[in-house]
Protein backbone atom coordinates (compact mmCIF):
# COMPACT_ATOMS: atom_id res chain seq x y z
CA UNK A 1 0.00 0.00 0.00
CA UNK A 2 0.99 3.35 -0.38
CA UNK A 3 -0.06 7.14 0.41
CA UNK A 4 -2.56 8.62 -1.34
CA UNK A 5 -2.49 12.41 -2.88
CA UNK A 6 -4.47 13.98 -0.47
CA UNK A 7 -1.92 12.96 2.35
CA UNK A 8 0.56 14.92 1.30
CA UNK A 9 -0.41 18.14 1.85
CA UNK A 10 -0.10 17.04 5.56
CA UNK A 11 3.52 15.96 5.83
CA UNK A 12 5.84 17.97 7.77
CA UNK A 13 8.31 20.35 6.94
CA UNK A 14 11.68 21.54 6.79
CA UNK A 15 12.38 24.54 8.47
CA UNK A 16 15.24 25.13 6.42
CA UNK A 17 15.86 24.37 2.64
CA UNK A 18 18.61 21.81 2.13
CA UNK A 19 18.92 21.36 6.18
CA UNK A 20 16.93 19.07 8.09
CA UNK A 21 16.95 18.35 11.63
CA UNK A 22 17.08 15.24 13.51
CA UNK A 23 13.81 15.96 15.05
CA UNK A 24 12.17 16.79 11.50
CA UNK A 25 13.57 13.75 10.15
CA UNK A 26 11.59 11.53 13.02
CA UNK A 27 8.89 13.23 11.99
CA UNK A 28 8.74 12.82 8.48
CA UNK A 29 9.79 9.38 8.59
CA UNK A 30 6.69 8.57 11.15
CA UNK A 31 4.79 10.23 8.86
CA UNK A 32 5.10 8.10 5.91
CA UNK A 33 5.65 5.30 7.77
CA UNK A 34 2.21 5.63 9.94
CA UNK A 35 0.76 6.50 6.40
CA UNK A 36 2.00 3.27 4.55
CA UNK A 37 0.78 1.06 7.87
CA UNK A 38 -2.56 2.77 7.55
CA UNK A 39 -3.69 3.15 4.37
Amino acid sequence: ASLHSSRFEGVPQVRTAGQVTKLEEEKICAWYAGGTLYS
